[in-house]
């Protein structure tokens, strides 16, 4: 009895009620306990008297209280308040009266087994017959001390694999234990958890359990409670539930659903209570049943099992074998008469996992000539007792034998649809565990074909609890170098860190607050403006990994938690956040979240509107800052672009919005070369995400316009994640130093010849180079691929592939001329080509010729694809198009000897250079070919408008 005696009368329900429990030790062995609660007579006078008196004290408190909530009304609603108080009144005199002269008082008596084992069926039988024995007017057969003596020192636990029949009050009781190589012992009938829950609610509430929530079970019936509850448990074989499981709560330990912890509780509910008068510490995170009202509220982003339409279905046609409705109905009359409908030689019988014989068993043949009921007899005649000789075939009527197999039947029926319910659901498991590489979410080549399959994925996208790996590997790869975690894995951490600061804020928490706050600053403004969110969890989520992805989450609580006031007015003493060292301790592993950079808000709210902010930094000494062209600009971001905008003339700063793009990977910027002033030197452009605050910096270093520099009116630049500064820090950071080299430009030599200050690489360092571009490729596939960085800064950023063969086509180049224009690298490559198409070659049949024949035609088809692209990019980024292109179809290796073997090369490049040295050349083949066993997606934005 969990909440303690219980007092009724003549007038009220005194049947028997049977329920079960459950004892956890420290050590997380389980005790199973099994309780018939019935109802005696108070023959007590002082009781009585005192009952009495209680009775009278409620009644006048509940009068007085009733009495002050009219007298308080409006004159006009006196009447419908008074006849509301006499209703109660007359409801609380009928159903609670006690008049001690006429009145029989009765209090609640248990009888209790506790077992080992869950066996549920036997020590229901055993109880109901002893329960009989009592209170029937004729005496048992024997004294029950002899059956008490029976049960608990003569009847063995039954070993795995084997039946027992061991002998109650009235008939024999059979109960069976599983062998090692049969589904585990489950005595609990799970047709009656799918009547009570439906099979739908049921299967979302078996999900939340692998998913290892906080489960809360609510029900007026304790036996209600257990049957969900070991029955939610035994499906989930081969899986075992490791957390706390208390079926029945007891009312002294109501603080133990403040535990942050997943959880799986029953809670007595008191007839007449309204659910929204219940106050939960914490419901974000909680699946709270109400096993009554047939009705279940799931945790905020609540995945659905794997293949879930298949999985009802298939349970649904066994349900309906056995005459239950997937629906779910205790009192569904339908279901009954289809029940009684059934036949039980027409249900399989597999005699294993459990199943008992279909054949009926007499209890006379099970009584007659046992050696137990012998002994006890012949011990009752020792102590002088009186043992009649049993008749039990007059004591039994026809119609007792009738109801008694209708009963066997019926249990018999539940052993099997337990045992096909249970194999369905561990077909279910063997199932996912032999397809499991499909809930692996594999990284895309491309943004475009992932979004086009995501919807035949078969993937939980949103979980908690995927098969990640562990931290301390983790820790062993990023001190390798990249201090970031993508993909689902930081999702999957992110998630759960939600989940713990739910609880934690929940933790002791005085009451439920309804008023919504709102985040510091803009933040709280820009979470507010997000349509996408409808509740106040999911705003809450969305503000913590934005904080977390500004590195303000640590800085925003320990502000939030400085006020001890509030704190104090909305916490117990208990709470975690009133525990000084452990909050502080708290806020300091917070604090080190940011030694890495997360994007986990950008990443997972991919459909909102992001408002980004774009300064483009010319240098002014060498070029106008205003020119009279029309600009344009188009960021490219992991999730898209922006297209063409065009910027306003005399401005070099300019905010739009736009669908998020994720992270910034390049920038698109040009002119239409109209009016006089229309060449420009930009140094650098700044694109901020006003929400996150990430900057990124695209270094550009070199002119837009024709007839300067390579005559480019359009570059492509590749942009680099800054560290986090205040404005005035960003505005110094984002100058070019003199000395470095951007990534498409200081390779020339058009600012950094101007400063005097640029030394060329010799032939060792530029060999070094081209294995350092072409080792950093090989590490960047070798690497998981929620570890691997940007593929684009590694082809064309700072140290890239195409900078590295810019600088051996630079090697020993004559470009500088002192009357004429400076030559570049494309200039070489098209008189290649011109030599290639113009040039009649001698026809031969061997391989080798023909071989060379086919690269020359490819490398000329290629080349004049990127010329005649409808595009305004200048030689160097043509020259990086064909170096992107001939790495992603591995025509390197085959186009470099033959540049190598043009004539053009003698009149181009000096003695000295890489290009005319043999050995150099087939070292440079070498290293190129290490990559060709690697799949390699370019950027939309690099190979725009090439059509190959």
């Amino acid at each position: 009895m969990p909440k303690g005696l219980s007092f009724r009368t003549q007038t009220d329900n005194k049947d028997p009620q049977f329920h079960s429990f459950i004892i956890t030790r420290e050590d997380g062995s389980r005790t199973y306990g099994f309780v018939l609660t019935f109802y005696e007579e108070v023959t007590s006078k002082q009781i009585c008297t005192a009952m009495q008196t209680l009775y009278q004290m409620h009644n006048a408190e509940h009068y007085s209280s009733v009495y002050a909530s009219s007298s308080c009304s409006m004159d006009s609603l006196a009447s419908s308040v008074d006849e509301g108080d006499t209703t109660s009144l007359s409801k609380l005199q009928r159903y609670n009266s006690y008049d001690i002269t006429r009145d029989t008082l009765y209090v609640s008596k248990s009888i209790c087994l506790i077992t080992p084992l869950p066996f549920m069926q036997a020590c229901k039988k055993f109880l109901i017959q002893l329960y009989k024995a009592v209170t029937s007017q004729q005496p048992p057969p024997l004294p029950l001390e002899s059956y008490i003596h029976n049960i608990l020192y003569e009847v063995p636990l039954p070993p795995p694999g084997r039946s027992l029949k061991f002998y109650g009050v009235y008939e024999p009781v059979i109960c069976q234990r599983p062998g090692p190589n049969e589904l585990p012992l489950s005595d609990y009938p799970l047709r009656e958890a799918f009547e009570l829950l439906g099979l739908e609610n049921l299967v979302q509430v078996f999900t939340c359990v692998l998913l290892e929530m906080q489960i809360l079970l609510y029900s007026q019936d304790y036996q209600r409670l257990m049957t969900v509850a070991e029955g939610i448990t035994t499906l989930l074989f081969p899986f075992q539930w490791q957390h706390v499981y208390v079926p029945i709560l007891p009312a002294s330990l109501l603080h133990f659903l403040d535990a942050p912890v997943p959880y799986l509780m029953g809670l007595q509910s008191k007839e007449g209570t309204d659910r929204s008068k219940l106050e939960l510490p914490q419901e974000a995170n909680l699946c709270f049943v109400d096993i009554d009202n047939h009705f279940i509220e799931l945790p905020e982003e609540f995945p659905q099992f794997p293949n879930k339409v298949d999985f009802i279905q298939e349970l649904s046609e066994v349900l309906l074998q056995f005459g239950i409705p997937p629906e779910g109905s205790l009192h569904c009359s339908e279901s009954a008469t289809k029940l009684k409908n059934l036949v039980l030689k027409d249900l399989v019988n597999d005699k294993k996992n459990g199943n008992v014989s279909t054949n009926s068993i007499s209890m006379f043949e099970l009584l007659e000539g046992n050696e137990t009921i012998a002994r006890l007899q012949a011990l009752a005649k020792r102590t002088g007792v009186t043992v009649e000789k049993m008749d039990l075939s007059a004591s039994l009527g026809e119609k007792e034998k009738d109801l008694k197999l209708q009963c066997e039947e019926a249990e018999l029926r539940d052993y099997q649809l337990n045992v096909q319910l249970r194999e369905v659901f561990a077909n279910r498991f063997t199932q996912m565990f032999a397809d499991y590489e499909a809930f692996v979410i594999q990284t895309a080549q491309d943004m475009e074909s992932w979004l086009t399959n995501r919807e035949q994925m078969q993937n939980f996208d949103k979980t908690k609890r995927m098969l990640v790996e562990k931290m301390g590997h983790e820790a062993v790869e990023l001190g390798h170098g990249e201090a970031n975690i993508t993909g689902l894995e930081e999702n999957t951490l992110i998630a759960s860190l939600c989940d713990l600061l739910e609880r934690i804020w929940s933790h002791g928490l005085q009451v439920k607050q309804v008023t919504v706050s709102r985040g510091p600053g803009d933040m709280g403004r820009h979470i507010q403006n997000m349509s996408e969110i409808k509740t106040d969890v999911g705003r809450a989520r969305a503000w913590i990994r934005l904080s977390l992805e500004k590195k303000l989450l640590s800085q925003h609580l320990k502000q939030l938690l400085s006020n001890q006031l509030l704190t104090k007015k909305l916490y117990k003493r208990y709470a975690f956040l009133r525990c000084e060292e452990e909050r502080e301790q708290f806020l300091y592993h917070l604090l080190s979240l940011n030694a890495v950079d997360y994007f986990c808000f950008t990443s997972v709210f991919t459909t909102i509107m992001i408002p980004y902010r774009s300064v483009i930094i010319p240098i002014k000494k060498l070029s106008n800052a205003i020119i009279t062209s029309n600009p344009w600009i188009c960021v490219s971001g992991e999730l898209g672009d922006t297209g063409i905008m065009q910027i306003p003339k005399n401005l070099l700063e300019m905010t739009f919005e736009c669908q998020n793009l994720g992270k910034l990977t390049t920038v698109q910027i040009g002119h239409d070369n109209s009016g006089l002033l229309a060449k420009w030197l930009v140094d650098c452009v700044m694109v901020r995400n006003e929400i996150t605050g990430h900057t990124y910096r695209f270094p550009c270093g070199r002119w837009l316009g024709k007839g300067i520099d390579d005559g480019s009116l359009e570059r492509i630049l590749i942009g680099e994640l800054m560290a986090s500064a205040s404005d005035e820090d960003l505005v110094k950071q984002c100058r070019t130093p003199p000395q470095q080299k951007s990534p498409t430009a200081a390779r020339r030599l058009s600012i950094t010849s101007l400063t005097g200050k640029t030394s060329k690489p010799n032939a060792g360092q530029i060999q070094e180079g081209i294995g350092e571009a072409v080792n950093n490729i090989v590490k960047h596939f070798h690497k998981p691929e929620k570890e691997r960085g940007s593929l684009t800064v590694l082809l064309c950023g700072e140290n890239g592939l195409v900078a590295a063969l810019e600088q051996v086509f630079h090697h020993g180049f004559k470009s500088a001329r002192i009357f004429h224009k400076n030559v570049f690298i494309w200039d070489f490559i098209e008189r290649a080509v011109a030599y290639f198409e113009t040039t009649e070659q001698i026809l031969d049949n061997e391989d080798d010729v023909l071989i060379q024949k086919s690269s020359c035609k490819t490398f000329c088809h290629y080349v004049n694809a990127i010329n005649t692209a409808p595009r305004n990019i200048g030689k160097d980024g043509k020259f990086q198009i064909l170096v992107c292109l001939g790495t992603r179809d591995r025509l390197l290796p085959q186009w470099i000897p033959l540049l190598a073997e043009c004539p053009a090369i003698t009149r181009m490049y000096e003695e000295s250079a890489l290009l005319r040295d043999r050995m150099t050349v087939n070292s440079l083949i070498r290293i190129l070919q290490t990559i060709q066993d690697f799949t390699i997606v370019l950027e939309g934005s690099l190979i725009k408008g090439v059509d190959v």
